[in-house]
């Protein structure tokens, strides 16, 4: 009887496993921000942490041809990031912004 029930349950997890809809549409983020590809990790620490503690989700992609990156979100959440890199921005030193990333305007 133990058996049966665990098989039973193992059988009704696989069930309920592949009966779940798949998310298959493709993300669409879009470009906030840019920045050098030799100042990522700084940007990382000063631009990506602070969005992602908002639960802002992030990309980033590499244009190595350019040697350029960018920051990219959820087209619904652009505003409210754009926002919160513009505050990030207003805080640094010069120096720091040399090493920082730029905001990308609509």
């Amino acid at each position: 009887m133990r058996y049966f029930t665990i098989i039973s349950l193992l059988v009704l997890l696989a069930i309920l496993g592949c009966a779940s809809p798949k998310n298959n549409r493709p993300m669409t983020l879009v470009a906030i921000a840019s920045y050098k590809l030799i100042d990522e990790d700084a940007v990382v620490d000063m631009a990506v942490a602070p969005l992602q503690a908002k639960r802002i989700m992030v990309g980033l992609n590499r244009d190595e041809n350019t040697n350029d990156g960018f920051i990219c979100v959820d087209p619904s959440k652009q505003s409210e990031a754009r926002n919160l890199l513009k505050k990030i921005l207003s805080s640094l030193t010069a120096e720091q912004k040399d090493h920082a990333f730029q905001i990308v305007e609509p």
